[in-house]
Order: C-alpha cells, then structure tokens, then sequence
C-alpha cells in the first residue's frame, strides 16, 4: 500500500467521509434486500462501470480506464506521459505496482480485490444513489496485505461519481472533487516529468489542483473590474 501522507493526497482524491444519507440508505437495502450472493450488477450500469474502471485502475490497463472517462478527459489522458497516467490509476486503488484484479459480488454488490507483488486492496461498492444522467456511489477501500488480518485494516470511504455520456457511464468525480484532466494535464505532466528526475514519486493531483486552483483564483483577481 501506499504511504500514509500519500494516501491523505490520492488522486484528487479527497478520502471524505460517504455522508450519511448515502451510509443510512445502503445499510436500508441491505436489511430490506436480499439478492442472492451471486448477482452482478447489469452490464450497462454505474455499478458495473465503476467496477470495471477499478479493475483497470488495478492492473495499470491504460486502455481498459480509459474506456470510462468522458471525452474531454479521455482526450487529456491521451496526452499525458505513460508515467503520468499510471500514477493517475494508482491513486484510484491507493497501490502503487500493477496487480491483478479479481472480481465477486458481495449481498448483490460488486468488489475487486486487487492483489500486487507488494499488497493487496479490497473494494467493495456501495448501493447506487442515481440522479437521472448522473449516479453516486460510495467506495470502501482496505488494506488486503496482511494474512493475519482477515478483515482488512480499516477502511477509507471515497464517493465517486459517473454521468452518462453517450449512453455509456463515465467517471466524474472523486471524493468531493471534480475530475477534469485539461486542468490538471500540464501540471501532471511537469510533476511525473520532475519526480522521474530526482526518482521520486509526482505530486499527488490533489496537489497540482490546488495550484490550478490558485491559479485561477489569481487570474480572475487580476480581470475584476475595477
């Protein structure tokens, strides 16, 4: 697994709390449901979308992650360095070798077990919160590595989010944060290119938002009309 401080920073990937609304409403489905061990979520559904990004994210398939972000992003992704998109994945299953994804369903909902050379992760799907083209869902993610914990460390709770696009689900959000790769694509780029120099990890993206963020705010400070 990856190091404490990079965890706080995954992806843009702020590890915020699922809200309660979403924590009450799975644990509602799971006492009034009961749907066999076995079932999987319909090929064209959010759940299943963000499954497969997962198991793409866990085995570095640049082609398989790229299926799931919307055209903008995808066209971003193109563009960035192989070493830029591979620390994009990691920082979607908090592993940082290419491993080898393994799916199931638990009570109906889908989870990925993502084991490397180095560590292993658990992924399991919360129930769907879909809002017409847009879908929420909360993800719990463990630390698998150790044998002799058989639950897991503790988990972290991420809510991710999709919106249809052209009748295929799309990654849109992680934690709190919107994913928009022409944002972050430059700064990516310059932090996979400077950390490859000094053989040290990129800057989580949660910190190159920051300094788009900043950036921004400066830009719109200097054209406020007088």
């Amino acid at each position: 697994m990856t190091s404490r401080s990079t965890l706080l920073g995954i992806l843009a990937l702020a590890l915020r709390p699922v809200p309660d609304r979403l924590l009450a409403q799975e644990s509602s489905a799971r006492q009034n449901t009961s749907p066999a061990p076995s079932a999987a979520p319909a090929p064209d559904s959010p759940s299943s979308a963000l499954r497969d990004l997962l198991a793409a994210a866990c085995a570095h398939d640049e082609a398989g992650f790229d299926k799931f972000l919307t055209a903008r992003n995808s066209e971003s992704f193109s563009r960035l360095t192989s070493s830029a998109r591979v620390e994009l994945m990691k920082r979607f299953v908090l592993l940082d070798g290419a491993g080898k994804p393994a799916l199931s369903s638990t009570s109906g909902r889908p989870s990925i077990r993502c084991t490397t050379r180095d560590g292993a992760a658990d992924i399991q799907l919360g129930g769907t919160d879909l809002r017409d083209n847009v879908a929420l869902l909360p993800v719990e993610i463990r630390d698998a590595s150790d044998p002799n914990v058989p639950m897991g460390g503790e988990p972290h709770h991420i809510l991710m989010g999709l919106v249809r696009e052209n009748s295929s689900w799309k990654i849109l959000s992680v934690g709190m944060l919107f994913l928009d790769l022409p944002s972050l694509e430059v700064e990516w780029d310059q932090s996979a290119i400077g950390g490859n120099e000094h053989g040290t990890t990129p800057r989580p993206i949660v910190h190159v938002l920051v300094l788009c963020q900043r950036r921004g705010n400066a830009r719109r400070v200097r054209h406020r009309p007088g």
